[in-house]
């Protein structure tokens, strides 16, 4: 054998030996990647005062109009919480079904009758 190709073909087989699929990785991180997002998203919505409340704390109209828009900024920042805690889910849950789905790119350009 030629000694000029012998390093030609080490680097030729170099990457194959360092690939890796998407199942290798292992699933139980990405669940506890799921369960960090959804406990980060999730957590209570605090008023400015640190509480989860202020009508009951104030004394005069314009600090009950003050804790109403509190309490309006509150219910405002839930729901884009919850909008992205469901964004999260779904994206895990697309990721997942790709994961397990059987039938990958060379089975379903060219065998497609053996992936329904």
């Amino acid at each position: 054998m030629n000694l000029k190709l012998l390093p030609v073909l080490i680097v030729l087989c170099l990457p194959a030996c360092a690939t890796h699929t998407v199942k290798d990785d292992s699933p139980a991180s990405d669940v506890d990647a799921l369960v960090a997002n959804v406990r980060k998203t999730t957590a209570p919505t605090l008023l400015p005062n640190g509480k989860e409340y202020c009508l009951e704390d104030a004394d005069t109209e314009d600090e009950q109009d003050a804790c109403a828009g509190d309490l309006e900024d509150a219910v405002y920042i839930g729901n884009r919480k919850g909008e992205q805690t469901r964004k999260t889910v779904e994206d895990f849950a697309r990721a997942e079904r790709l994961r397990r789905n059987p039938c990958g790119f060379w089975k379903r350009t060219f065998q497609p009758a053996s992936c329904r």
